[in-house]
């Protein structure tokens, strides 16, 4: 089996899950562009596109909770769809999931983390494969080790709006648990690198281009609202948060 666009070494099949790929499947890197827009989509699969409109034709409660700066490329089968799904919605969830002959994958030991599921999809029509991280609540930490459950998943779902037919959270929202999933992972080593401006920044560019991503789409009234709402209490000063792009 040759895979050119993603590493699937960690995962394996849950048995008797009837597999119907076949043994050698040859994955392409299919045209990036849209020729009647002439916008660049990433080969975005058909398949991922047509289990979203379903899941939305079917009023389920979901959000593409985090990265959607990478949202087209996780279309593509590039990287990973991490979708928050509301707990009432698990078994319809399930049932779209069948309909579309997505697979349950079962994490390696030691990447299992709480109220996660993983899945895999296939697009016929390209020969590529797409992976969901499904979400039934928010939980963060350190790399390898989750155990910080933000229950803030009704304001996820409520906050909703499309991007390329999926519904994301509003990039308040996004911005906010972005900057606490980056303060989880910050050492004591990372505050020197950033003082001195020695070696690489602490946190990782990556990290720093969802950001300028999130703040080119927000506003300081729009976040103080938000954090408002997430907490009786707000910094004293919220224009401590930097909505100026170019300072990140």
């Amino acid at each position: 089996m040759t895979v050119d666009q993603t590493d699937l070494s960690q995962f394996r099949v849950i048995p008797n899950s009837d597999v119907k790929i076949g043994d050698r499947l040859i994955l392409t890197r299919p045209d990036q562009t849209d020729h009647t827009s002439g916008r660049d989509m990433s080969a975005i699969l058909p398949a991922a596109s047509d289990f979203f409109a379903a899941l939305n034709r079917a009023g389920l409660r979901y959000c593409h909770w985090k990265s959607n700066v990478r949202l087209e490329e996780a279309l593509s089968g590039l990287t990973d769809l991490d979708i928050l799904v509301d707990p009432v919605n698990r078994q319809a969830f399930r049932s779209i999931v069948r309909q579309f002959d997505i697979k349950r994958t079962l994490a390696a030991p030691g990447r299992h983390y709480p109220a996660l599921e993983n899945y895999i999809g296939f697009d016929p029509s390209r020969g590529r494969l797409f992976h969901l991280h499904v979400h039934y609540q928010l939980v963060l930490g350190e790399q390898f080790v989750k155990n910080y459950h933000l229950p803030l998943e009704a304001l996820f779902f409520d906050s909703v709006q499309l991007d390329h037919g999926l519904k994301v959270p509003s990039p308040e929202l996004e911005l906010i648990v972005l900057s606490l999933r980056a303060l989880l992972k910050y050492r004591d080593r990372d505050v020197i690198k950033d003082i001195l401006t020695i070696r690489s920044p602490g946190l990782p560019a990556p990290i720093l281009k969802e950001i300028r991503y999130l703040l080119a789409r927000t506003t300081q009234e729009e976040l103080s609202k938000t954090l408002t709402e997430i907490s009786d209490s707000r910094p004293s000063k919220p224009s401590g948060i930097s909505l100026d792009s170019s300072a990140v």
